[in-house]
């Protein structure tokens, strides 16, 4: 089989991340797979992205575009038609753009989109979205990654047949750390006795690190050798650095940007913390599983299809803040705890959840069978 990856990014986040793993294991099983990037050239945080796909050993696409480009439509049309693709699978609203119109009238092309969320965030993400529902009707199948976007697929008439559920899947690397995770924490200026609490998630509202900067004054009263390390980018930024700022904590807190060396991070982190009031299921926190990571997360989307509260990790009420520190305090003093959950998390992500599981069911898809 011939597979056309397609995604417009803005950095390397989870979506990314899940394109790789499971290119790479499709790749790995005998498919010809190609990644094409839709790359606005104003966006330099794309390249260590494009580097991560060449070093997985994928075959690259980079197309260059600025918002939607006409031209972009007859590239990859011609791409197409040159590697006699069979599948163009999508991932967002604007490669599903791409997708629809790039292989019109190409009956040997099936079209297939994985819907990893929708951010409503302002007026014109929702017209881009209505514009999405819209398209994915004249799709071959629709993937979606959270029970509620499968949901919100079939009100916008889409018919049930065409609809999937499929948990997202990691590379099982916990016992992979590289010989460089010894030099994160003095990269980043930690220091031997810093508690790291961590969080893996790009900076926007739906992401809810605003709690976690809120109760770090609460939680510095009792455990002053706490650190926050929040690894990611995005448009709040400056409005979360002026909020710990506001709070007396900005030197507590680090803000890392967007990295490639997440399998470093994770080794480095005590706790991870993901505050989410929006998600599907993230990609952040099966790798902080695979990690063998003590977590915390809010019980949103399909997460809690895969976390269970006081076995492998603790559920917390999406935007409580009492409820999310209750649960960081519990863990900072009951380490047995912490670890018994964290060796839960493990042993499950590595049964149910590998990229492995997850690339057969896309098998599946893709022959117009039945993945749920």
């Amino acid at each position: 089989m011939r597979i056309l990856h397609l995604r417009s990014p803005k950095g390397i986040f989870g979506a990314e991340n899940f394109i790789i793993s499971l290119a790479k294991k499709q790749q790995e099983s005998g498919d010809k797979v190609f990644v094409a990037i839709l790359n606005d050239c104003s966006n330099n945080k794309n390249t260590e992205l494009l580097k991560k796909i060449k070093e997985s050993g994928l075959c690259l696409i980079y197309l260059e575009c600025k918002r939607f480009d006409v031209r972009i439509i007859s590239k990859i049309r011609k791409i197409i038609i040159k590697e006699k693709i069979d599948i163009i699978h999508s991932h967002g609203y604007k490669s599903n753009f791409y997708s629809f119109f790039s292989s019109l009238w190409l009956k040997s092309v099936l079209r297939i989109a994985t819907c990893h969320t929708w951010y409503s965030d302002n007026i014109k993400m929702k017209f881009y979205e209505f514009l999405d529902k819209i398209l994915l009707k004249k799709f071959y199948r629709i993937v979606c990654v959270a029970p509620e976007l499968v949901e919100e697929v079939k009100k916008n008439g889409i018919p049930e047949e065409k609809v999937s559920f499929i948990l997202n899947g990691v590379d099982i690397f916990q016992n992979e750390m590289t010989k460089e995770a010894s030099l994160v924490r003095k990269s980043l200026n930690l220091a031997s006795e810093d508690y790291v609490i961590g969080t893996i998630a790009r900076l926007s509202k739906g992401k809810g690190h605003v709690h976690l900067i809120n109760i770090l004054p609460k939680l510095l009263k009792d455990f002053p050798n706490i650190k926050y390390l929040i690894v990611g980018d995005g448009v709040l930024r400056e409005d979360l650095s002026k909020e710990a700022k506001g709070l007396g904590v900005q030197d507590k807190i680090i803000f890392a940007g967007t990295r490639n060396d997440i399998i470093d991070i994770l080794s480095e982190l005590n706790l991870f913390v993901l505050p989410s009031l929006k998600e599907g299921l993230p990609i952040a926190l099966l790798e902080a599983m695979a990690g063998k990571k003590t977590i915390v997360v809010s019980d949103v989307g399909a997460i809690n299809m895969v976390i269970k509260d006081d076995y492998n990790g603790k559920l917390v009420i999406p935007g409580d803040e009492e409820s999310l520190e209750k649960a960081i305090r519990q863990l900072l003093k009951n380490k047995q705890k912490a670890t018994y959950l964290a060796e839960n998390a493990f042993k499950d992500v590595v049964a149910n959840f590998s990229s492995s599981a997850m690339k057969k069911k896309y098998d599946k898809v893709y022959r117009g069978e039945n993945a749920n």
